[in-house]
């Protein structure tokens, strides 16, 4: 009896070792990773399951409009007399702060109240106290993506660069819901799996950087604050609160209230 003991791997035309198939070195994917992940999505989702999808992010859209935002392609602009919200310490809120964290969108007004009253915001008082602003004239806003460039430029690092990009990508993709992910195959669950767990470490890690700069770090805050008053805005967009994967519409941080709201 002949006994053929040899071992022999067939793997993909190209491939090699400790390269994935669908990623590039950062994390991202690729392109054919992206293909692959959205026939996945789309092989499992209605037509009017995706139309609804788009109607969601243009419904927002008309919301934020609505309150008063016009996003344009370098910065946002706030008109005069536009509302806005925020939550804060009952009684203890001074429209002369350095900083003050608000929003235009009702949406968010009421996750902040939710937040505040679950003691997840920190505050000192059981229950949130709602203040209401208005603009005392036209307000320019630093987009996130600004705001997130200069602070991994000053205070991050490669490592730190990387994640951010992966977390992008990963937070731009189609979402699975439980439903879905249960329709897959045994391989196609463990890919997107490996997504989402990539996307929400590398999110955390950034999210993290971005919370030490803005509210953590006193001296980085106030550096944050003097560059984009520097630069001519009145606001930028919370970055810290936008990023990630339960995302905010439009939170922001009004850089010198006294000036631009009453």
């Amino acid at each position: 009896m002949y006994i053929n003991y040899s071992l022999q791997h067939h793997g993909i035309l190209g491939q090699k070792w400790g390269v994935r198939r669908y990623q590039n070195p950062d994390g991202t994917l690729t392109d054919a990773g992206k293909k692959r992940y959205n026939d996945l999505y789309i092989s499992l989702t209605s037509q009017g399951s995706i139309n609804y999808s788009k109607q969601q992010a243009t419904d927002r859209e008309s919301r934020l409009k609505k309150a008063g935002l016009s996003k344009g392609s370098e910065y946002d602009t706030i008109s005069k007399k536009s509302k806005m919200f925020r939550v804060a310490d009952k009684y203890t809120d001074r429209i002369d702060n350095r900083r003050k964290y608000v929003t235009i969108s009702d949406k968010d007004l009421e996750m902040y109240v939710n937040s505040a009253n679950n003691g997840w915001l920190g505050l000192k008082t059981p229950f949130a106290q709602v203040y209401r602003y208005s603009a005392k004239r036209n307000l320019k806003v630093a987009k996130g993506k600004e705001v997130a460039e200069y602070i991994l430029d000053k205070y991050g690092n490669e490592e730190l660069q990387e994640a951010y990009n992966l977390a992008k990508t990963t937070q731009n993709l189609p979402a699975f819901n439980s439903g879905k992910m249960k329709m897959l195959s045994k391989d196609d669950a463990k890919f997107v799996e490996s997504i989402y767990k990539a996307g929400r470490e590398a999110a955390n890690l950034v999210s993290d950087l971005f919370a030490d700069k803005l509210y953590k770090d006193s001296s980085s805050s106030e550096d944050v604050i003097r560059e984009f008053i520097s630069r001519g805005y009145d606001a930028i967009e919370d970055i810290e609160d936008s990023f990630g994967f339960d995302v905010f519409e439009y939170p922001m941080i009004l850089l010198n209230p006294k000036e631009s709201i009453k």
